[in-house]
């Protein structure tokens, strides 16, 4: 897991943003047979429950996770993180969420729509992805779902998604953008099989 403690981020002559970032947190409620890649998966309910508490005291503008959530996308984990990262929202704190590979492997995109959606508050969705935007003072904040032209797939944009992509540009040219992904979406700059 990556954390990032309340970045400040201004961007020609916009405003200053302050975010945390939390990348890989692989969380998962209880351990499954077939144990974990992610050091600490016996102890995720208490450090989750520990990094939500931290962000709330810091008390950033946005709360960025940026993909494998989970450790595997069964439900009962997506759920059970999603009540946690709920108190941050309830704090008034923007949260942005962007699926992994790993938020796919017990689960479809549509169970993770259903799932996550409610606690993103997306100004604009891409109907041919899990992307969305989310608008925030002088910031387009671009979660982009870049599994999903094949679910477990890495660093690929559906064609209709780059589409979307640059209308949320073209109709937003007065905000500062900010492009989240899990991968590496630049072309040669991942390597195969990554994980």
């Amino acid at each position: 897991m990556l954390f990032l403690p309340a970045l400040s981020c201004r961007a020609g002559g916009a405003g200053t943003i302050r975010a945390v970032v939390v990348s890989d947190l692989h969380y998962t409620r209880e351990m499954h047979e077939g144990g974990s890649l992610a050091a600490g998966a016996y102890f995720a309910p208490a450090i989750t429950d520990a990094l939500a508490a931290e962000v709330i005291s810091l008390h950033p503008d946005v709360f960025i996770m940026t993909g494998d959530n989970t450790n595997n996308g069964r439900e009962e984990d997506a759920r059970s993180l999603v009540s946690k990262m709920q108190r941050i929202k309830d704090a008034g704190i923007q949260v942005i969420l962007v699926p992994g590979n790993h938020d796919f492997n017990h689960a479809d995109m549509e169970s993770y729509a259903e799932i996550y959606g409610p606690l993103a508050d997306p100004s604009e969705e891409d109907p041919a992805s899990l992307s969305y935007a989310v608008v925030m003072d002088d910031y387009l904040f671009l979660a982009m779902d870049d599994s999903s032209l094949t679910l477990g797939g890495y660093g690929q944009l559906r064609e209709e998604t780059v589409e979307w992509l640059s209308d949320m540009l073209s109709s937003h040219p007065d905000k500062h953008a900010v492009f989240l992904s899990h991968h590496n979406v630049l072309a040669g700059g991942g390597s195969e099989g990554a994980r």
